[in-house]
């Protein structure tokens, strides 16, 4: 399973690619809206890590959101563009998808809007976990579907609350989940007990052989 990081939090981004754990960065025109320079900023993102950038067009109409995604593809091969599933946006992915732009589509909430994106050639859905009721349920559904239909899109399980939900995610089979920085960091905490146990073992190791290290050179 891929994580990728719903921030433009660069120090956490980069603590992330240090320890190898992220696959890509997302981001939404309300994340982008805290940056001071959003230009400056998406080529930061592109740079502190080596997997994709996530970009939302902003444009309501398709004429608008197909202009937007390929300026968008033009800045960088690692561009993915979101487009929200409703009927200006499924226009602008039929022909987004045919000139082989990468496509998530996104704010999908029911899984007919998965299915709809998915028969046109999106590499990426993103349900919202978050506000779906009995989203785990329907995320099996999705992926069950997706399966028996032979779509090779890819589930990006998004707006995830709880680290208990990443495992779910993980248990069946999803592919991708986004998360904040609060959930990264939620996600890689030391254990209190494991920290113990590393405490109690380290100190009679100490008792036993005060000013040896474990291994000796």
């Amino acid at each position: 399973m891929e994580i990728w990081l719903d921030s433009i939090n660069i120090e956490l981004i980069q603590e992330a690619e240090q320890l190898r754990l992220i696959s890509g960065v997302t981001t939404n025109p309300a994340i982008l809206s805290h940056a001071k320079d959003a230009d400056h900023t998406l080529h930061q993102l592109l740079t502190v890590q080596r997997g994709k950038v996530a970009v939302q067009v902003t444009a309501t109409t398709s004429v608008g959101m197909i202009e937007q995604s390929r300026h968008l593809s033009h800045l960088s091969d690692r561009i993915v563009v979101k487009i929200p599933v409703n009927r200006q946006g499924l226009v602008a992915m039929s022909e987004l998808i045919q000139e082989k732009i990468c496509i998530l589509a996104t704010a999908v909430l029911h899984p007919r809007q998965a299915l709809l994106a998915a028969m046109l050639g999106a590499t990426y859905v993103a349900p919202y976990v978050s506000h779906i009721p009995d989203a785990l349920h329907v995320l099996q559904s999705m992926q069950d579907t997706f399966r028996v239909q032979s779509l090779p899109t890819q589930i990006m399980a998004a707006s995830l609350k709880q680290v208990d939900h990443i495992l779910e995610c993980a248990k069946m089979g999803i592919p991708v989940v986004t998360i904040k920085d609060e959930l990264f960091n939620s996600l890689i905490e030391d254990h209190p007990q494991s920290e113990a146990f590393t405490l109690k073992f380290n100190h009679q190791w100490q008792m036993a052989f005060p000013h040896h290290p474990i291994l000796s050179s």
